[in-house]
């Protein structure tokens, strides 16, 4: 692999703006972005490297979290987006499965190094807010839509992205069965 050195003629647009916006931002609960490499025809983002699972699979895992296991994750991935929203990013895709806890439930509180330690990643999706909040592009994933993305023409992506962290409480202590029988149905009706 070779450090990316960008062509005139050869822009995917996603993966770009991902890069830069990684580049930029330097928190414990974001995943660090390393680099931007070409293999070919394709470019390849380089991220740390987080042993652990997504919050979605501890959440499968132990059907739900107890308040007290969920707590300290949703304190970090709120100090995350505080962080991203003061930098003027947007992640707009914020859901379990783009939250990676280290360790297994099991072990968050028990006083291993690291265990329980929350990274946000897939940034994919994110928009800079840099102009002014207002996006116009519906984007993210079911069950963690704001109301405004449907009702709308325009939102502020801070704000969804604060819905969508309520959705991950809600998800983390009603267990992912709970959350999609109950939270879902209302999106199918929209």
């Amino acid at each position: 692999a070779r450090p990316l050195r960008l062509r005139p003629n050869f822009h995917p647009k996603r993966l770009l703006r991902e890069a830069c916006i990684l580049s930029r931002l330097r928190h414990p609960n974001v995943v660090r972005y390393v680099g931007c490499y070409e293999f070919g025809e394709s470019l390849r983002l380089v991220m740390e490297r987080v042993r652990g699972q997504e919050l979605f699979e501890a959440i499968l895992e132990s059907q739900s979290l107890s308040e007290e296991v969920a707590r300290p994750i949703i304190r970090q991935l709120t100090g995350a987006l505080a962080y991203l929203h003061e930098s003027r990013i947007a992640h707009r895709d914020v859901k379990p499965e783009n939250v990676l806890v280290l360790g297994s439930p099991a072990t968050w509180g028990k006083g291993l190094p690291d265990a329980g330690i929350i990274k946000l990643c897939d940034f994919g999706l994110c928009a800079d807010i840099q102009g002014g909040h207002e996006l116009t592009d519906f984007v993210g994933s079911p069950g963690f839509f704001a109301p405004e993305l449907f009702c709308e023409a325009s939102y502020r992506g801070d704000l969804a992205d604060a819905w969508s962290l309520g959705s991950v409480v809600l998800e983390c202590v009603l267990g992912h069965r709970a959350f999609d029988d109950l939270w879902c149905p209302p999106y199918d009706d929209l």
